[in-house]
């Protein structure tokens, strides 16, 4: 009788099995035929996770400075984490966790790990269409050229993109989808066994279809992974970003909360290493229990352990801050950590938010609102005894456009974001009838003024932005007089948070092809609402000038015309700005002059002096302008503030010919 031999086939996920019966099994009844053959089956048990990744994967020079074997002792707090990812069967797993502590790592050697053993469609779903690309091309990529196992089980084959969405096939049986969240078609049609949420926090809060908003893509992306039920794996990672409006943060808390803590090198109790036991000065950190300080060498050297507070619960969850990571010094978290709070001091909380959420993986905390009343701000206003006080060094202006007028508000910038308000105003008239009649009246009262100081010198205006969507039908009407006026006037326009990433952008408008810029006002609104907190006269605090100059009850009425309020939006909590009065000028023209400030914070930051106009024909002296800003004055051409050569254009008086050759609209940019 023949030899009896069987190729190598997997019968259920987590198991293979591998026969071979070289006996002879002639006069053998059924039952020892079936005691023989039981015998002899050898069934080959999956390898242990931990062990098979550190055999075959490799770190990347593209991504990490320590090129070589992936080693867990190096990172001893991600084991847990990939054995969770990695343990048979479904489930979900989500990890809070700092920045430059390795969770794309465990993203990446799950892949590889999956790709294997146990291959299934997968689907890696990042905030944005660019950092879907970063994915799949700077880490994935290298990832499976540098892996050890054989290049046959484990090469990246026919590798496509289409649009945003980047389709490839790991081994020879895994086709894995990288895809950035806002579009609702790249989440549809297909099955995923294997979904992983790359910086949950951080996805938009609806996926766009072809006519609207389909709804929240973690709940569209989750439907995909019913064909394979229990069998179904979900992983979400992120850092924490503001309180109300963080994904990574409410599945933590319905989770069973595991917090890495590390060993005290003296006593061998266990602590979650945090800011309060810090010691800034000899880079140490307290222990708790002994009260003796160590160094981060000598802390990271003992061997921590993983501490539920909700154990039991179905779904896993884990917690990390930077103190663990051997791949962030102390001392340099404690300068971001300083430079930060300086940076808070002074009004502006970027910075903070950014070593909150990447460093010490926790929530920013925003307040609910501006205030209720307005009789704090209106006892705080002041006499500056001169049109612009001694500490301002350049005056910016806001603009809304309004159906049928235009109000503007004029503030001086200080150092150290000091800001101080000095003028208010209205012009009457409608844009798309009494347009040039307008801009006459702006430039005078406004664009071509002149502020003088208490020493007798005059300071210009350096920059205004004017909203571009307030009127209706204007927008085309800003943009031709704000390119007429492009060396001091800037279409502006507002978005939602939702709309725009970061606080501000720099585009170009699809109706009149010209330079626009675009502020995130939930973002500004909020740095107002820190700011009022801030007590005259200490860093980034707002000073106000008198009724007399149109500061008037109404004033702050308006500017404190909308608070904050938490809400469910489509299934994901979030923070709204809500109107509760019905006018709210002075709230937008507050918003302008923030990120005023903030797009032009780098020449503010260099500007040693104030931006003086000396008194030679109305034309800023070359000494106080040109080491600040780099402008030729007096010259037909000039360069504006990004350095590009535009050119200046006077109007022109009733009844004279255009003989000097300028082009009104015109800008080389």
């Amino acid at each position: 009788m023949k030899t009896v031999q069987t190729k190598r086939k997997r019968s259920r996920p987590e198991q293979a099995s591998k026969f071979q019966l070289t006996d002879s099994l002639e006069g053998l009844g059924v039952s020892e035929f079936l005691s023989r053959l039981a015998s002899v089956a050898a069934f080959e048990e999956r390898p242990e996770p931990i062990a098979w990744i550190e055999a075959n994967r490799r770190l990347s020079p593209e991504s990490s400075h320590e090129v070589g074997p992936y080693r867990f002792e190096r990172v001893p707090y991600l084991r847990e984490i990939q054995s969770t990812i990695l343990a048979p069967g479904g489930g979900e797993i989500v990890c809070a966790l700092a920045s430059q502590v390795g969770k794309t790592e465990l993203l990446l050697n799950s892949l590889l790990y999956w790709s294997a053993l146990e291959p299934g469609p997968a689907m890696v779903i990042t905030p944005d269409w660019k950092t879907a690309q970063s994915f799949s091309v700077d880490r994935v990529r290298p990832m499976l050229r540098d892996a050890a196992s054989p290049a046959e089980d484990h090469e990246l084959r026919d590798p496509r993109a289409i649009d945003s969405v980047f389709h490839m096939t790991l081994g020879s049986q895994m086709p894995l989808t990288v895809v950035h969240g806002s579009g609702a078609s790249a989440l549809a049609m297909r099955p995923i066994r294997y979904l992983i949420f790359d910086e949950a926090s951080r996805l938009p809060l609806s996926a766009k279809g072809a006519r609207s908003d389909e709804g929240d893509p973690v709940a569209l992306a989750k439907i995909r992974t019913t064909t394979f039920g229990d069998f179904a794996k979900i992983v979400y990672t992120s850092s924490p970003v503001e309180e109300g409006a963080c994904r990574i943060s409410e599945l933590y808390a319905a989770s069973t909360r595991e917090r890495w803590h590390s060993r005290c090198p003296h006593c061998g109790s266990l602590q979650v290493l945090r800011m309060p036991e810090m010691d800034f000065g000899d880079a140490t950190c307290r222990c708790l229990v002994c009260g003796l300080r160590a160094g981060q060498d000598t802390w990271q050297g003992q061997k921590g352990q993983w501490c539920p507070e909700n154990p039991g619960h179905p779904r896993r969850g884990f917690w990390l801050n930077c103190f663990a990571s051997p791949f962030v010094r102390w001392p340099a978290v404690f300068e971001e950590w300083r430079a930060a709070v300086h940076q808070k001091e002074q009004g502006d909380y970027g910075q903070f938010r950014v070593v909150l959420h990447t460093r010490l993986a926790e929530n920013f905390t925003t307040k609910i609102e501006l205030m209720s009343e307005p009789e704090t701000l209106l006892a705080r206003r002041e006499d500056y005894r001169a049109e612009v006080p001694d500490a301002v060094r350049l005056i910016v202006a806001g603009i809304d456009s309004q159906a049928s007028w235009l109000e503007w508000l004029v503030a001086g910038i200080g150092p150290k974001s000091e800001i101080f308000l000095l003028d208010r105003g209205q012009i009457d008239g409608r844009l798309e009838s009494d347009a040039a009649r307008l801009y006459r009246e702006l430039d005078t009262q406004l664009l071509n003024r002149r502020w003088r100081r208490a020493d007798g010198r005059q300071m210009p205006l350096f920059r205004a932005f004017q909203d571009a969507s307030g009127a209706p039908g204007a927008t085309g009407i800003v943009h031709r007089f704000c390119q007429q006026r492009a060396h001091v006037l800037s279409a502006y326009i507002g978005r939602a948070s939702a709309d725009i990433v970061g606080p501000w952008k720099r585009t170009t408008s699809p109706q009149t092809h010209g330079r626009l810029f675009q502020a995130n006002v939930s973002h500004y609104k909020q740095q107002l609402a820190d700011k009022l907190g801030i007590e005259p006269g200490q860093p980034g605090s707002i000073h106000f000038a008198g009724a007399d100059r149109g500061f008037d009850e109404e004033f702050f009425l308006q500017l404190l015309s909308e608070r904050k309020e938490t809400k469910l939006f489509r299934g994901v909590r979030t923070t709204v700005w809500k109107r509760i009065r019905d006018r709210n000028e002075s709230l937008d023209l507050m918003v302008m002059v923030l990120c005023l400030l903030d797009v032009f914070r780098t020449q503010i930051d260099r500007m040693t002096e104030p931006q003086i106009v000396e008194e030679n024909g109305g034309k800023p002296s070359a000494q106080s302008v040109r080491p600040a800003w780099g402008v030729q004055p007096g010259s037909s051409l000039e360069f504006n503030n990004w350095g590009v050569q535009s050119q200046v254009v006077r109007e022109r008086e009733p009844g004279e010919r255009r003989s000097w050759g300028v082009q009104p609209t015109r800008n080389i940019w």
